[in-house]
């Protein structure tokens, strides 16, 4: 939690980025439509090809201090390697069974 507390930090008072991407080797092209338009309304639509990237998360740096991506979230080895879609539901779930505990103590549930 420190890590995603850090980066939020970080990318809110800064230009810096949490997240890298790169495209994913050896992938094939996927066809993606894109609209161009003036004051929301679409005027043209056009197909172009892109490629499938792949997201992970960064390194942040606070004052000097660095902060590495988990590799273990509450003594569980990650699935993927520094996937920000894996560590952000991680995070979602610690704070609903950290709200459901509290909600225990004071008999709301």
């Amino acid at each position: 939690m420190s890590y995603l507390k850090n980066a939020r930090d970080a990318i809110n008072h800064s230009l810096v980025s949490g997240i890298n991407y790169s495209i994913i080797e050896n992938a094939e092209p996927i066809p993606i439509t894109i609209g161009f338009g003036l004051d929301g309304e679409m005027h043209t639509w056009k197909e172009v090809l892109g490629f499938p990237i792949e997201l992970k998360l960064q390194p942040i740096s606070i004052n000097g201090q660095i902060w590495q991506p988990p590799t273990p979230h509450l003594g569980k080895a990650l699935i993927g390697d520094r996937d920000p879609l894996e560590v952000a539901n991680l995070a979602i779930e610690f704070y609903q069974n950290f709200l459901n505990e509290i909600k225990k103590q004071f008999l709301i549930l």
